[in-house]
């Protein structure tokens, strides 16, 4: 277990000796761990944001709840107020990236959790499954499987694309390049919207770039995080409930498309190697 998956090509990184096994990753943590502060990035998400901070699992493992909110015009800031979370509230809605470095400032502890206001735990317990990988030294971000409304899981860890599997993906409607796996399986990245970040790490790269306004941060982040010997893991053991409502596969004239399409740009701009099989082996190394 936590082994590189063997099923797909072109991967930012490996482990060391390729391998790093889940038995150490247990050691030193236990199951019922909980305990760490969360934060959520809000931007007129008062129904999810409701949903979530009323669901009692979650607000188990998270005690200390921090919601920084980006200048919404709904309800999102009243609802954090009445459920007791801590709120930053940000005059402007300048992305999520430059929400998540800010709020970001205010976690305490070693490690922190990055939820979108759509994630809900059925069990406490899941996070301290989680945080079992953290026990591993090299492990600089964890998440969980994402299970979708509908009851399907998300593909919600993946290789780094091509411009052309991105595409495809849109064209086909398909999960090119998604990580399908039973055990717990190092990634290129995984999606943001529920992952436990190692503070040591999280500061290692500078945290999250600001230039991405929506989109691509969570890929960028991951692919720095391999870039610096950090490795970034999914267990698809551990399953939290996400309302993903995939806004970018959109019509092309739709806002959040275009800025898909920006956000791609901007990541292969900072990151060209990527754009051939040889610049993802020159940005292979071992992790720590």
């Amino acid at each position: 277990m936590g082994s590189r998956h063997p099923h797909a090509t072109g991967h930012i990184g490996q482990t060391q000796d390729g391998v790093s096994g889940r038995t150490a990753a247990s050691q030193g943590a236990d199951a019922s761990m909980t305990g760490f502060d969360a934060l959520i990035v809000t931007h007129n998400s008062a129904e999810d944001l409701r949903a979530a901070l009323a669901c009692a699992p979650l607000r188990e493992a998270f005690p200390r709840i921090v919601v920084v909110d980006n200048d919404s015009k709904d309800d999102s800031v009243t609802v954090a107020e009445a459920a007791g979370a801590e709120i930053l509230r940000r005059s402007t809605n300048d992305g999520l990236a430059a929400a998540v470095n800010a709020g970001a400032r205010l976690m305490r502890g070693d490690v922190f959790a990055l939820l979108n206001p759509d994630v809900q735990l059925d069990h406490a317990s899941a996070v301290g499954c989680l945080a079992r990988h953290l026990a591993e030294p090299c492990v600089g971000a964890v998440a969980p499987a994402l299970r979708l409304p509908h009851g399907g899981l998300q593909d919600s860890a993946r290789d780094v694309p091509a411009p052309g599997q991105l595409a495809l993906r849109r064209l086909t409607r398909s999960d090119l390049g998604a990580i399908r796996s039973r055990e717990p399986v190092d990634v290129d990245w995984v999606v943001a919207a529920f992952m436990l970040v190692r503070r040591e790490a999280f500061e290692d790269v500078g945290g999250f770039d600001e230039r991405y306004r929506l989109y691509f941060e969570d890929v960028d982040f991951c692919v720095r995080l391999w870039s610096a010997g950090w490795t970034v893991r999914l267990d698809p053991t551990v399953v939290v409930r996400h309302e993903h409502r995939a806004t970018s596969r959109g019509s092309v004239l739709g806002w959040a498309f275009r800025e898909h399409v920006r956000s791609a740009g901007r990541f292969f701009a900072r990151h060209p190697d990527l754009l051939l099989p040889t610049g993802r082996e020159r940005l292979a190394r071992p992790a720590r």
